[in-house]
């Protein structure tokens, strides 16, 4: 089984990591194929601090296999922005044609996040890169507060221990008492 510490590198800001291994976006590091288990559906077991997170407020675990992964790193220099009324512009450089990344997602509550989450991904195999980022609102009810690891599925249980969860540092202001 493989173990991750995660140390602080939570942005909140998109950002992509750059990724392990060489050869092609998304493809499996040089030897990954040889893993015992290469192509297997992979576990991820997870715990955080489930006391940075909200209450109130589901938290979302997302999975990127390598093939979103490597859509993400193709269409990096892509912006979009979203009006108020929910309307999306997408600005890419010229020749790259913007593709939205489609994670695989799942809602959990803080008291799952406390006891420690495990589930079996669908899109990750052995031997294949992810990233996984646990997100939602801060306990402040008012910050984000998240973590993300990236790697490679070296086996078909991957623990991600003890992630460093960060958080915005937004002014807020919340209603005066009640008197």
């Amino acid at each position: 089984m493989l173990s991750i510490l995660l140390r602080p590198a939570f942005v909140l800001a998109a950002g992509v990591l750059v990724a392990q291994g060489c050869g092609a976006p998304g493809a499996a590091p040089n030897g990954t194929a040889n893993l015992p288990g290469a192509g297997a559906p992979v576990t991820f077991a997870i715990t955080a601090p489930a006391t940075a997170f909200s209450d109130r407020e589901p938290i979302t675990v997302s999975v990127w296999d390598s093939a979103q992964l490597a859509i993400a790193e193709q269409t990096a220099g892509c912006t979009v922005s979203k009006r108020v009324d929910g309307e999306e512009t997408v600005s890419c450089p010229a020749g790259v044609t913007y593709r939205k990344p489609t994670p695989e997602t799942r809602q959990i509550t803080r008291a799952e996040l406390a006891a420690g989450v495990s589930f079996a991904s669908q899109t990750v195999t052995v031997g294949e890169r992810y990233r996984v980022t646990v997100g939602g609102k801060a306990a402040d009810d008012c910050n984000t507060a998240g973590a993300f690891v990236e790697g490679v599925a070296n086996s078909a249980t991957t623990r991600l221990e003890n992630l460093d969860v960060a958080q915005t540092l937004m002014a807020c202001v919340s209603p005066p008492p009640a008197q």
